[in-house]
Parts: C-alpha cells; structure tokens; sequence
C-alpha cells in the first residue's frame, strides 16, 4: 500500500544527503512534509547501509519515500547554505557489517599430469680400514588415480648386504570430500585410549589439508558497533593481525587468526574524530576442540607392522579401528572408537571442552 501525492503537502527537491559524515549523494530527490518531516528513496537507505524502515513510502512523480522518522533516535539537519541533508543515525540503524580474518574459499585442485620422482640419500663411511656403504631409496609414481610410493633402505651397500624396504603405499587425496584413500603401509590415528601403530593394510580418513584454505579449530570472533566511519585494529597478543575500515552500526569480525594455544585479544576502534575504545578478550584455540558441525574420522583395517626396519615384510594378525570425532559447539567437542582384535576388544567415548582463560577439560571412558 502507497500514500499518494495527493494525500500529502510534501513538496519535492534536490539536495545532497550525509549519513553519519558520509556523502551518500550530490543530487538526491529528496521529500519534505512541513518544517522537520523528510523523506527518502530506498536508494538513500541502501548507499547508507540503513535498515529500510516498514513504515508505508509515498509516491512522488514515480518515486517511492521513506519517512526518516521511522527510525528511532535519527537526528536531521537542513544545512540550507550547503544545500545538504545531514543526518545522524544511531549505530543500531545500520545494517550489519562482516568482516573475515581467515579465508575460507574452497579451491579447485588441478588434475596432475602423469610423472614420476626419485629421492635419495647415501653415506659412505671410512674408518679402521673399512668402508661402508649406506642410503635410503624412494622411488614414486603419480597421476590423477593417485600417488605411488615405496621405499628401501640399505644398511651397508658395500658388503651387497641386501637392502630392507621400509613402506610401499598408494593413496589418493577427494579435496571435494577432505578425506583420503591409503592402501598400503601406514600409521592408524590412534585416540586417548588407544596408541598408533604401523600397519599395513587399507585406511579411509578425513584429511583437512587437501583444502588449503579450510580451518577445523574454532577461530575467536569479535563484535561491536559504531555510529560513525572508523577503522578496527585486532591485535593478538600484542602483535597487529588485522586492520579493517567498517562503516557504521554493528559489524562482527570473524575467524581471527590466532596460533595454538591460549592468548590476548585486543579491539582498538577508532573513529574519524580519533577517538577509541578498546575491546579485550581471552581466546582459546586447540587442535582437539573442532569447529561446529565440523566432522573427523578414520577407518581402518590391515595387520601391524613387525621388526619396523629390520624385516622388510613381516605383520603380525589383522586388526580393525575406527574413530570419530565432531565439533557440537566451537567449544565443545565429542568422540569415539574402538579397536578390535582377535585377542582384544577396545571401545571408548569422551569429550573435550574449551574455558577461555583456564584450558581444555577433557573426560572420556573406555573399556
């Protein structure tokens, strides 16, 4: 529903408009009902980054305004040698701004060409009229199935002592799914009840790296608001992380980069005055506390590894692991597993909790 001309004495001009000590516009179609009534495009409203008021517009040859007084706590001025609207609008009729430390974008991974690489390392020794001969060989293929690796040792090459191989695997990295695919010599995940081991046999498991720009920890967030243009300093321990321009109302800055550990957060907001306030935060951040919905796992099956560079195929029986682990809040954290064996059975459950200030709890039973 609109309210016609007819239905209002306002009389129609061009002025130019500022917000909060920001030119918004030279030549604005403005509205004016009587000495202090004005009114506005949603043009005005959107270069401001103002909230657009529900109150119902009024056409005007074609053009819909807004009433300013719709927003509580606006203050306007008509600067009549200017020709200028100024207007002053609390922070909290500002749209929200945010802002982000970290980025977060996926990215697309290019499919390798076929290829394949050598790596080695000898040593000679000489001493008491002996020489000894002594290397590490890896030799590996790749394409876009995956990568082909596999690795020998050779004690003492001069004596044509035979050489020991350490591990063969293939594994193939899904970026569009953070997991990985090894089939071969690897190391379980391990979890607060059980140890790793060197096995070998298949594994299916999340691997966060395979997005570069993908964060699993919780990253601290701050927030405030400002009525004015200013500029937010975020300092991390002292150290200036971020320095970013917001214009006014309230703005959120995410996902500030902190190292592991805990520390200081500090917020310095200066406006075009030169005048600040200062915002201080204690933060959290560990590789065991996993952002919200964010979920790890590994699955796995194979027989452990026997006399590790001393026998080059030697396993014991087969085993099978599973872990999981998911972020219900950033700082809360749940997980579980089990391992079986033929001798042996192992299950267990636990979480982890962040307090800002003190540490990490963390409680769990297995058996």
């Amino acid at each position: 529903m609109l309210v016609s001309a007819q239905d209002s004495a306002a009389t129609e001009t061009l002025l130019s408009v500022r917000v909060n000590g920001k030119q918004i516009s030279e030549a604005e179609p403005v509205l004016r009902d009587g000495p202090s009534r004005w009114f506005v495009t949603a043009s005005v409203f959107r270069s401001a980054r103002l909230r657009l008021p529900k109150a119902l517009p009024v056409r005007v040859s074609g053009l819909e305004y807004y009433p300013l007084d719709a927003i509580s706590g606006i203050q306007i001025r008509l600067d009549d040698g200017a020709q200028m609207l100024d207007i002053i609008a609390p922070a909290s009729a500002f749209l929200n701004t945010a802002l982000v430390g970290v980025d977060r974008k996926s990215v697309v991974a290019t499919r390798p060409e076929p290829g394949l690489f050598l790596n080695h390392d000898f040593q000679m020794t000489s001493g008491t009229g002996r020489q000894q001969l002594s290397g590490i060989v890896e030799g590996g293929l790749f394409s876009g199935l995956g990568v082909f690796t596999t690795q020998y040792a050779g004690r003492d090459l001069t004596n044509r002592v035979a050489p020991l191989r350490l591990s063969t695997q293939f594994f193939r990295d899904f970026p569009e799914h953070m997991s990985t695919l090894t089939i071969g010599d690897t190391i379980s995940e391990g979890s607060p009840w059980g140890k790793r081991i060197y096995y070998g046999g298949i594994r299916w498991a999340s691997k966060f790296s395979t997005q570069p720009n993908f964060i699993p920890t919780a990253l601290p967030s701050l927030s405030g608001q400002v009525a004015q243009p200013s500029t937010v300093d975020i300092y991390v321990d002292n150290v200036r992380r971020l320095s970013q321009p917001v214009d006014p109302g309230p703005f959120a800055i995410r996902d500030i980069p902190v190292i592991s550990g805990q520390g200081e957060i500090r917020m310095v907001v200066t406006d075009v005055m030169g005048r600040q306030q200062v915002i201080s935060e204690s933060y959290i951040r560990s590789n065991q506390l996993l952002r919200k919905s964010v979920t790890e796992f590994a699955y796995e099956a194979g027989s452990p590894r026997l006399q590790y560079g001393v026998k080059s195929n030697a396993y014991s029986s087969v085993f099978g692991a599973a872990t999981y682990r998911r972020g219900i809040t950033n700082k809360l954290t749940i997980e579980g597993g089990g391992e079986v064996q033929p001798d042996s059975e192992t299950a267990g459950i636990g979480a982890v909790y962040g307090l800002r200030g003190l540490g990490l709890v963390s409680a769990g039973v297995a058996g």
